[in-house]
């Protein structure tokens, strides 16, 4: 019986054409990223989230250290929340500084809408 269930359940997920998708849907681009707080590699990360086109940009292990090069380096998002730590449970939530086109449909994603302010 568990079997025939996950097959109920499951089965779907390998067919998406059979999954109906409305005309005109949102995409939400998240990046998500643990620095690892003992990373060094400032720079090249700073690149990366620069480089890649998100609404929304979550950070693990975020340091002091790590917050003041991501604020200095960035200059495409801005931290709109941050708690950055000595260990590894600091983090960080950034969203672009202008509205990225949504890939989907067209329009721009506004990151204003977020109600969140930097605690920096």
């Amino acid at each position: 019986m568990p079997l025939a269930l996950n097959l109920v359940l499951m089965l779907p997920l390998f067919f998406p054409s059979a999954i109906a998708s409305p005309e005109t849907t949102e995409t939400l681009r998240v990046l998500h990223f643990n620095l690892d707080r003992h990373n060094t590699n400032f720079t090249g990360v700073a690149g990366y989230i620069e480089q890649t086109p998100a609404d929304i940009v979550f950070l693990q292990e975020v340091t002091p250290t790590w917050l003041s090069e991501i604020e200095s380096q960035v200059s495409r998002y801005e931290v709109r929340f941050s708690r950055p730590q000595n260990d590894s449970q600091g983090v960080a939530l950034l969203v672009p500084v202008e509205p990225t086109p949504n890939p989907s449909t067209g329009p721009k994603l506004d990151p204003t809408r977020l109600p969140m302010k930097s605690n920096t």
